[in-house]
């Protein structure tokens, strides 16, 4: 079963929910408003931008940075379209901006050991079939039936006039697909056109094949596919729904979710910070290049003796184009690393438009030499090997396209599993330039260019150790050194520490001493002994170089106890299935669908028909486009075990048994035949709703049954509060604080327990009352240091759970005393909702079993009172 990443799963959760509103609403725009004012989103109504030629159809994007996954995630959500779309077995367009791109996709869902067929065989079943244009031309109606992936580039469907592509011609092979069709589907298609005027014949086309089927279109990289032409081509295809899938997302998309690249960092999927060094030759910057490729790859053997992982780091190598006085060509370059650097040859590649030495190499492979790729503009897109770590200009790297793509490059880390060194979690970046922080800006705009928010990208350009004097970790001959002792570096200081001690302590990317679990006071102590603070200089003496460092900056976790439930003498972390100990059952519970939970028909959209002599045709609303699909499907010789055994395995149930589900559903089906009068043909037709009726109906009754057994568990003594092993870890580290989006605002921060800060939700897009909040937790000298704790995070995030789902307090702070402080922030409207009270109950429960040691507070709008109140509590 393929794992996917959190913020991968919390992103098609996303995309699902969306589309169910659709469904419900009958309304794209209406469905997105409300979902992205849900918490977990945006935090605020985000207005719908609907396209014009495709009137109401669901047009949504999905933001995902370079090297988070977004064809895997793309694949995986045909599932969920699937079942928008009522078709079990649906036809997908997947739009790819290149040759080279649609090249890679294809042979992904084809492979059947790749993650991407993997995630597609998931999402749609092992008879799927996944073809280019070319074979889509000879498709038979089974493999239609089975359903089908057309990988192709927009530009084969677009055009002025399109007499001239094959996808709109007449195409015998086809011709099967448009059999026994009713007025109604051919009216939504191209016919052949006679003397007299046009007829009902379907003109065979794989064009007029999508139109028939309404597809599921998948648009990859979708900015590049955003003019009037590509949405009439679009709008001409008859599509159900359209899903971008994006690193860089037009201004004017329907960005449903954005991923951020720290949600990435957590998730280990890229290499950060991007540590960069300029030098003002280009003799220099390949000197550096080479070095540390010397340096990582001694490293990576390292790690491969203790971890088992190969790895091979390679330098990518920005070369000049055949221009101006004495350019650095792929030829030079290649001459200078086999002359002045001993580089073998077999361990060079270029790649150009001329020079393809890449083609058919396997750069991941163990027996490949390849260590040097050069390359003038760029490598050809789809290009892709984590082993890719150092970046290397022989001119000045600037914001553009090639440096974007390089960029991109040495982002991924290899398995996407962080590496016991540190420096193997790092890129690397060299460039000839006289100007450090305008390189550092350029790259910053590239990772902009890539998906990284501003603020994200500018906070991952580091500079090199003693920029620009210095290479990593190396000191510069370049100028004089005073002569003294050479300074210890952390890493020898810490040797002298009892094994114990140095076994729960590491060194972070910024040299602070890191530790994996908070430390005794004896402990400390004994970091004191080897890093003393320094001895301040005598009065009217000038202080020397010393070779003693000063003590590093010690980051410990930050614990927080958390709920726990005593089970035959040993404990557990409060969770959902706590509530359901003893299990629940179907029997005895609601067995009637209402007209309200189960309409008869829902109502019918609107649309406008658009003449069809001019290419385009009509595009109807959601519950249209899935009228249309039905008349597809074959819904012949059902009975009503049938129905249920389907409306089974399509329901998740894993808490109940089949046999009682079945009898729950053949109960249901009955009483909508029975006392509804609906028939079984009409519920046949109309499965796929009648299905997500009933999977909210049992959900409902399962969270009633929830709620029932949380009111009788924390009325026991069952439930407490513990730290140590159980408690919540704070984690120090950029990489342990995943969060859509950093705050922006005009205040600073002095306590925050991490660099960034997660961004203030409210429906205003602005700092709500949680601004001022934090502000005020920031100013009180009882806090040490407090998180803007970042909600859908289970492993990076504190959490109580309650029988509606995981709560996430807004703010958690650290304060005098080692007391704990929780603050979920409420505007005094929202104070009373269902949902609220079910949050200040647990929160109340987790401080009365807190044994004075935690404190929960929710607030009324900007009334600090609780809080000051809280913190006296904790710390008299």
């Amino acid at each position: 079963m393929l794992q996917l990443k959190e913020y991968q799963k919390r992103a098609l959760g996303i995309l699902k929910r969306y589309l169910t509103k659709t469904k419900a609403f009958n309304d794209a725009a209406l469905a997105f408003a409300a979902e992205t004012q849900e918490e977990d989103v945006w935090g605020r109504m985000v207005p719908y931008n609907p396209v014009p030629q495709l009137g109401k159809l669901p047009y949504v994007c999905l933001r995902i940075p370079t090297g988070g996954g977004k064809t895997l995630m793309a694949a995986s959500s045909l599932g969920s379209l699937a079942e928008f779309v009522e078709r079990s077995h649906p036809v997908v367009l997947w739009l790819a901006p290149s040759g080279a791109i649609v090249e890679q996709t294809l042979q992904g869902l084809q492979n059947s050991q790749h993650p991407y067929r993997v995630a597609l065989e998931q999402s749609l079943g092992q008879s799927v079939t996944v073809v280019d244009v070319a074979g889509a031309l000879r498709l038979s109606v089974s493999d239609v039936q089975g359903g089908v992936v057309i990988v192709s580039t927009i530009q084969a469907f677009r055009r002025d006039d399109e007499s001239d592509l094959n996808v709109y011609k007449q195409n015998g092979n086809l011709q099967a697909h448009f059999q026994n069709l009713d007025l109604a589907q051919i009216s939504r298609l191209e016919v052949y056109r006679a003397v007299t005027g046009v007829t009902n014949t379907p003109l065979p086309s794989l064009a007029n094949l999508l139109r028939l089927h309404n597809p599921v279109v998948i648009v990859d990289e979708a900015h590049n596919a955003r003019t009037e032409l590509s949405f009439d081509t679009l709008a001409r295809l008859s599509p159900s729904v359209i899903v971008e899938w994006t690193a860089t997302p037009a201004q004017d998309s329907n960005l449903l979710y954005s991923v951020s690249a720290s949600e990435l960092a957590a998730e280990h999927m890229i290499k950060l910070p991007i540590m960069l060094e300029t030098r003002r030759q280009r003799e220099e910057v390949l000197t550096q290049a080479v070095a540390q490729q010397k340096v990582l790859e001694n490293l990576a053997r390292e790690e491969e003796a203790a971890t088992g992982e190969h790895l091979r780091p390679i330098v990518l190598i920005q070369a000049e184009a055949n221009r101006g006085v004495e350019p650095w060509t792929p030829e030079v370059v290649k001459k200078a690393l086999i002359d002045d650097h001993g580089i073998p040859k077999d361990q060079i590649a270029i790649a150009t438009g001329q020079h393809k030495d890449l083609e058919g190499i396997e750069l991941s492979a163990r027996s490949c030499p390849i260590r040097y790729v050069i390359t003038v503009q760029a490598l050809r897109e789809g290009w892709d090997c984590p082993y890719a770590y150092i970046l290397a200009g022989m001119a000045e790297l600037s914001a553009g396209g090639a440096v974007e793509q390089l960029l991109g490059r040495v982002l991924r880390l290899p398995r996407a599993v962080r590496k016991k060194n540190p420096d193997l979690n790092r890129a690397y970046a060299f460039s000839v330039s006289q100007n450090f922080q305008r390189v550092a800006n350029s790259l910053a705009d590239s990772l902009v260019k890539s998906g990284f928010e501003q603020q994200e990208a500018r906070s991952v350009i580091r500079a090199a150790q003693g920029q620009p004097m210095l290479l990593f970790n190396q000191q510069s001959s370049s100028a004089p050194q005073p002569t003294v002792n050479p300074a210890p570096t952390i890493e020898t200081q810490l040797e002298q520490l009892p094994q114990l001690l140095r076994e729960k302590l590491s060194v972070d990317e910024s040299g602070d001493v890191v530790a994996n679990t908070t430390l005794s006071a004896d402990e400390r102590e004994q970091l004191k002994a080897v890093f003393p603070p320094p001895a301040p200089p005598q009065v009217g003496t000038a202080s020397a170089p010393s070779a003693q460092p000063s003590a590093p900056k010690l980051l410990e976790p930050f614990e927080v106890p958390r709920l726990v439930v005593q089970q035959q003498g040993l404990f557990e972390v409060l969770d959902e299935q706590h509530f359901l100990e003893d299990g629940w059952t179907l029997v005895g519970r609601d067995s009637k669908l209402t007209a309200e939970e189960f309409p008869d028909q829902l109502p019918e959209g609107q649309s406008g028909t658009i003449d069809v002599v001019t290419g385009r045709v009509t595009v109807g609303t959601p519950t249209q486009l899935a009228a249309q699909s039905k008349l597809l499907e074959a819904w012949t010789d059902w009975s009503v075990p049938g129905l249920v055994h389907w409306l089974d395995a399509h329901i998740p149930h894993p808490d109940l048994t089949p046999e009682e589900v079945q009898i729950y559903l053949r109960t249901v089906v009955q009483r909508l035949i029975d006392e509804r009068g609906l028939s079984l043909q009409a519920l046949v037709n109309d499965k796929f709703r009648l299905r997500r009726a009933l999977e909210v109906k049992i959900n409902a009754l399962r969270k009633r049954a929830e709620r029932e057994g949380a009111q009788t568990l924390f009325s026991s003594e069952l439930v407490q509060v513990k730290g140590d092993e159980f408690a919540f870890k704070f984690r120090p580290g950029d990489h342990n604080y995943p969060h859509p989006r950093s705050y922006k605002g005009p205040r600073t921060f002095s306590k925050h327990y991490y660099r960034m800060v997660a961004d203030f939700d409210s429906v205003t897009g602005g700092e709500g009352d949680e601004g001022p909040c934090a502000a005020l937790l920031d100013g009180m000298s009882e806090v040490k240091y407090w998180v803007r704790n970042v909600a859908n995070q289970r492993q990076h995030s504190f959490w109580l759970r309650t029988a509606s789902g995981d709560f996430y307090p807004d703010f958690v702070a650290l304060l005098d005393k080692d007391k704990v402080l929780v603050v979920e922030v409420k505007g005094a409207g929202f104070y009373d909702e269902k949902t609220n009270v079910e949050k200040r109950q647990i929160g109340e429960l987790w401080e009365r079993r807190g044994g004075g040691k935690v404190a929960f507070v929710m607030t009324r709008g900007q009334d600090w009172n609780p809080i000051y109140a809280a913190v006296q509590r904790l710390t008299r």
